[in-house]
Order: C-alpha cells, then sequence, then structure tokens
C-alpha cells in the first residue's frame, strides 16, 4: 500500500475526530453482516493505526484478528482494517493495516448537498464569457448552479458536452482562509426556471485530488453543522 494513501485515511480520521463525528464500522460474522458506530478515540500515527470507542452505553463487539470496514460520508471509498486487539473494560480496539477497499466496479455516489449559506461560483468557457452563479447543491463530481439571465443566450451558450471551468472559494473548518478551487467541468443539463428567469445548469466536475479532499471536508462540515443543529433542535423539544 503507497504512503500517501495510508497518510490520507490518517488524515481523514483525524477530521473525523476533531469534528466529534462517529464512523460505522461493518463485521461479517458467518455470513450475517452488522453495523453499529463507534467514535475515534485515537490516532496512533507512528503505528499508523487507530484505536475506536464504543459509544456511550454500548459494549466494543469486536473480534481480535477479524477484517472490519469502516465508513464515512468522508472517505472516498470504505476502508478495510483487522481489528488489533480489544480492551473490553474501557470499551476500545485498535484497528491496524488501513487501506481503502479495493472492488472491482466502483458505484458510490458522492454525496451532494446544498450549501445553508450562499456559495457563489464562476464560470469561464476558454477562458472567456465568464458568468457568476449561486451554488445550488455541489458534490466532489459534480455541482449545479444558478444562473440569472443575461444578454447572452445561456442556453445556447451552456449547450450539453460543452467543456467550462469553475472557479469558486471553499472555507473548511481547519484552514484560516479560503481555499480557491479552479477545476474542468462539461454541462451535462440546463433548465429554466421561469419564475426568476434564471437558468439552473448542471455540470460534471472533474477536480484534482486535492481539491476532492476538499470538496469532501467542505460537504463534511456541512453535514456536522447540520447534524449539530438537529440535535439542539431535538434536545430543545425534548425540555
Amino acid at each position: 500500500m503507497l504512503m500517501s494513501e495510508i497518510n490520507e485515511i490518517l488524515g481523514l480520521l483525524e477530521y473525523i475526530h476533531q469534528k466529534k463525528r462517529p464512523v460505522s464500522i461493518v463485521q461479517t460474522y458467518q455470513g450475517v453482516s452488522s453495523s453499529f458506530e463507534v467514535g475515534i478515540d485515537q490516532i496512533l500515527k507512528k503505528r499508523r493505526d487507530v484505536v475506536v470507542a464504543a459509544q456511550y452505553g454500548h459494549k466494543i463487539s469486536l473480534l481480535p484478528a477479524t477484517q472490519i470496514q469502516i465508513h464515512s460520508d468522508l472517505f472516498p471509498k470504505p476502508i478495510q482494517a483487522r481489528v488489533g486487539s480489544v480492551d473490553v473494560q474501557h470499551r476500545t480496539a485498535v484497528l491496524e493495516v488501513l487501506s481503502y477497499l479495493q472492488t472491482k466496479q466502483d458505484n458510490r455516489k458522492e454525496l451532494r448537498i446544498q450549501p445553508k449559506h450562499e456559495l457563489k461560483a464562476a464560470v469561464t468557457i476558454g477562458g472567456k464569457n465568464e458568468q457568476i452563479g449561486i451554488v445550488n447543491d455541489i458534490s466532489v463530481e459534480g455541482i449545479s448552479l444558478i444562473l440569472m439571465t443575461t444578454n447572452l443566450d445561456l442556453s445556447q451558450v451552456f449547450l450539453p458536452n460543452t467543456s467550462v471551468r469553475i472557479i469558486l472559494n471553499l472555507q473548511v473548518s481547519n484552514q484560516n482562509r479560503p481555499e480557491t478551487i479552479s477545476m474542468p467541468a462539461k454541462v451535462a443539463n440546463i433548465n429554466t426556471i421561469k419564475p426568476m428567469e434564471a437558468f439552473r445548469v448542471g455540470f460534471s466536475t472533474y477536480p484534482k485530488e486535492h481539491h476532492q479532499d476538499l470538496l469532501r471536508r467542505f460537504i463534511f462540515d456541512h453535514q456536522t453543522e447540520m447534524f449539530s443543529e438537529l440535535s439542539q433542535d431535538t434536545s430543545y423539544r425534548h425540555n
């Protein structure tokens, strides 16, 4: 396994640990699969292992020397690992030999979210005809923008399969300032929004590996914020 892969995995797990978000563990016993959530307790960078802890009030239901999978919206694909040791008293387990799960065909679709706050993006065709739009929804592999009607006929500008470049600034929680993403894209579809005299244009995007990671972190931050608000609202309703 490449060092870049394990470093990326440990980086994502560290990020999840900082955000205090759980991950899902999937294990199979005698052909029957089961899943449960655990928290990230510690990242052992020198050993390239991770310590997970059972949720409050639950036991750590793992057996040493067994293979498991770790799932999270932040991962580009599931992570496979081996259970190294289990501490029943402290309800923790060490997971080792971490790597991405390799499959013959990965049809997993990336999570798509609608930004809570207004997010603008610029679209250019051959470096010209720049249009500024509002992000309607976004994922690692696609984005849709709301573009207002101009003196140009956008339905003729953004024809299906037209190659464009999309530029936007993303702020993630572990960075002091927004980072600019510039990525090639192709027009997937365009629809008229009549009441607004605008167009909704969908694009398939092809970001660099670094920008893919940034997009996943942005989406993960959004999900964390939504979960936090939902938890607070539920707590308020129960009081």
